[in-house]
């Protein structure tokens, strides 16, 4: 299996990236992906500071809109990751705006250009809001 974790927008200017305990779950994950030889890729915006999260060797990569989808399926693209097995989780916040437009744009065009299905989810667990938007999941 080949292992993406993206870890969106965790920067200092997001309320949401400045809980002690999202931090903590997203380092700990980050360094299970990367023990397993997972790749760890994290995406913020270029005007937003720096990241609240420590993650040594994560590619970094910046985008100027809510759907960092476009600039994770290029890096993935271009590092070759793209395959049949490819798994990506998405953590990070904020959950109801920039991590679900990352995960969908990312698993929109998985689908359009590899015919990708399932291939991109969400860790709600590893996920923090603080944005005016919310969102309820009822199972």
């Amino acid at each position: 299996m080949t292992e993406v974790l993206v870890i969106v927008d965790m920067q200092v200017s997001f309320t949401a990236a400045q809980d002690a305990g999202l931090i903590a779950a997203i380092e700990k994950e980050a360094a299970a992906v990367s023990e397993r030889g997972g790749h760890v890729v994290a995406i913020s915006y270029d005007q937003s500071g720096m990241s609240t999260v420590s993650v040594p060797g994560a590619k970094m990569l910046w985008k100027n809109q809510d759907d960092g989808g476009t600039i994770v399926y290029a890096y993935l693209l271009g590092a070759g990751l793209i395959c049949s097995d490819l798994a990506v989780r998405i953590a990070g916040c904020n959950l109801a705006a920039c991590v679900f437009a990352t995960a969908c744009g990312l698993g929109q065009r998985l689908y359009e250009e590899h015919a990708l299905c399932d291939h991109v989810t969400v860790a709600t667990s590893l996920c923090g809001d603080g944005s005016r938007y919310r969102v309820r999941v009822a199972i």
